[in-house]
């Protein structure tokens, strides 16, 4: 998977696993397709600090359902 070393970082910066992560993410509904990955760009800046290419990671997981 090429965002493979950006979900490691989300662990190391957040202390959450990237399932862990995923989950808080379905929880917001940013799971469903017309979700724009700006939309989770801005929670992960707001509460967690990290940058768009983590963001990036994040909505292509859940874009491809894995997890």
């Amino acid at each position: 998977m090429p965002f493979h070393p950006e979900l490691g970082a989300l662990e190391r910066r957040t202390g959450l696993t990237a399932s862990q992560l995923v989950a808080a993410a379905r929880a917001r509904g940013f799971d469903d397709p017309s979700v724009e990955a700006r939309r989770i760009a801005a929670w992960l800046k707001d509460d967690y600090d990290l940058e768009r290419r983590h963001a990036a990671a994040l909505a292509r997981v859940l874009r491809d359902g894995r997890a």
